[in-house]
């Protein structure tokens, strides 16, 4: 029998996905280009050499501009590839976002399997992307598990950071041990420092 916080994280994806049902598509995707103009503007301030992107969904904030500005500054870009029967990701290096990228599981745009891998502990900056977030980190994604698996694989020093629509972010989501935190979440309207990362910045 489902436990409670399952049952609760159920009906938080439910009430995201009414959410964003409501919104048109030129909602969707001014809100986007300002999530995109928001991480760009945090990202100039950092020095940053290699980061992990992910391409987006469909009701996903479209941050493909985002992967081309990393790009184009010169980072090395890695999106995440689920190798055929293995649940977990892997990050692939991306030059070219149309010759590098093709179908995956699930219908996901991944890098091609000749992409160079990325090891983990080389990057220094991730994006990851998630159903709903609350402030103090906590990340519900979308019931796989891939990235709860993913985070903690990373260096400690590593920053993660999530993008969202504003309607994805709820006061508290129900955090279980084998859920992964986040640092910073973006959206169109503010950034929010979580719990997690000021707790890295005062060495707690």
């Amino acid at each position: 029998m489902p436990s409670d916080k399952t049952l609760e994280k159920h009906q938080i994806r439910l009430i995201v996905r009414q959410r964003l049902s409501k919104m048109r598509p030129e909602e969707k995707a001014q809100r986007a280009r300002s999530i995109v103009r928001r991480t760009q503007q945090f990202l100039m301030n950092r020095c940053i050499v290699a980061i992990g992107l992910y391409y987006p969904l469909a009701d996903e904030p479209d941050i493909v501009p985002l992967i081309v500005w990393c790009l184009q500054r010169g980072m090395t870009v890695a999106l995440p590839r689920i190798p055929p029967e293995k649940p977990f990701l892997e990050m692939k290096k991306i030059t070219n976002l149309d010759a590098d990228i093709e179908p995956g599981f699930l219908g996901i745009r991944q890098p091609s399997p000749w992409c160079p891998t990325v090891p983990l502990k080389a990057l220094d900056t991730v994006i990851v992307p998630g159903r709903a977030f609350d402030p103090k980190g906590v990340r519900l994604g979308r019931g796989l598990g891939f990235y709860d698996r993913f985070l903690p694989l990373l260096r400690p020093d590593c920053l993660r950071i999530a993008v969202a629509y504003e309607v994805q972010i709820f006061s508290e989501i129900p955090a279980e041990d084998q859920d992964a935190l986040v640092d910073i979440i973006i959206t169109e309207e503010r950034l929010i420092e979580t719990e997690r990362e000021r707790a890295n910045e005062t060495g707690d």
